[in-house]
């Protein structure tokens, strides 16, 4: 069971960060993409969070997780963008300073970490029967920004849009065994597949642009109700799917999944690259995105031994 259940979440998470991938070089269809890529990831991330007992175990585990390599990855990234495009720069220092305070300009993307570590503060700390409280403070705060037309790419405001998703897959851990041990069919799959990849096109054609970095999603009920979740189901069967018909290559995908942070921190060089010197057009995007995913397979090898910070230093390999 616990095997399974490894196997199935390293998947989900390796085709949302395909999802991502291709979103950012906004092919056709990146409208639906935007539904439930980012959001997903907030689910899922509810859905594994463990509140610590030690809140000092819960300090390192922050500290090494996410800040030391949100803080090392932006900071590479800080110089790249320097060497690559021209224009005004912020110095380093002052960089620091606005990536601290939450701002997208300088967290890029990983916006998304920075919020992320909020949450688990959040969850960590704030007593449990609270949570609905703050569901609601956050949602109300959400339409009210929307309603005013006030977008500020900030990681900490995000959280108004990021709670909500979090919160959901927090309140599926309730039912954790259940999930990790339902194996659906190949048909029940395929019709759940089915249904996710018609609901997300119908929500992206009604709802319109998803641009959740500066807490922008469109319809607040249509987004969450509908969108989020169908999105979720998506990603869920075909995760299975490809699982079943996939599982000579299970090392490959838990290699992937857990250097999500690197992949997401450093996908936009490629992006950057293959837009500057290869052909684009309509579709062949999504297949760049592969070849991306792909190519961070011996980058995170690499990182295991060698650079284990930028990771996580507990996941340094056993000798």
């Amino acid at each position: 069971m616990q095997q399974h259940r490894i196997i199935w979440v390293d998947w989900m998470k390796v085709l949302g960060m395909y999802f991502i991938i291709a979103g950012h070089f906004f092919p056709t269809g990146y409208t639906f993409i935007y539904i439930f890529s980012v959001p997903f990831f907030f689910l899922l991330s509810g859905f594994l969070c463990k509140k610590e007992d030690d809140n000092s175990t819960f300090a390192r585990k922050i500290v090494y997780n996410y800040v030391i390599p949100l803080f090392l990855i932006r900071t590479i990234m800080y110089f790249w963008e320097y060497i690559t495009f021209s224009g005004e720069f912020l110095s380093i220092f002052q960089y620091w300073l606005y990536l601290f305070k939450g701002y997208q300009n300088c967290n890029g993307t990983c916006w998304f970490i920075y919020t992320l570590i909020l949450l688990r503060i959040i969850f960590q700390y704030l007593p449990q029967k609270l949570h609905i409280l703050l569901f609601v403070v956050f949602s109300i705060a959400a339409i009210w920004l929307n309603y005013h037309n006030i977008h500020k790419n900030n990681a900490i405001i995000n959280l108004t849009v990021a709670y909500q998703p979090f919160y959901l897959g927090f309140i599926l851990q309730r039912y954790k065994q259940h999930i990790i041990s339902y194996k659906p069919s190949t048909k029940i799959l395929l019709c759940m597949f089915t249904y996710g990849i018609l609901s997300v096109g119908i929500c992206g054609k009604i709802n319109g642009n998803v641009w959740l970095y500066i807490n922008g999603y469109g319809n607040y009920f249509l987004f969450y109700l509908w969108g989020i979740i169908n999105g979720t189901i998506f990603i869920y069967s075909m995760s299975m799917i490809i699982n079943k018909l996939c599982q000579q290559i299970n090392n490959i995908i838990y290699t992937l999944s857990i250097g999500n942070i690197i992949t997401l921190g450093f996908h936009t060089i490629f992006v950057f690259l293959f837009n500057k010197y290869l052909p684009q057009n309509h579709f062949i995007e999504y297949f760049w995105s592969l070849i991306i995913i792909l190519l961070f397979i011996p980058i995170i090898r690499c990182c295991q031994f060698y650079f284990p910070l930028l990771l996580g230093i507990y996941k340094r390999p056993q000798k």
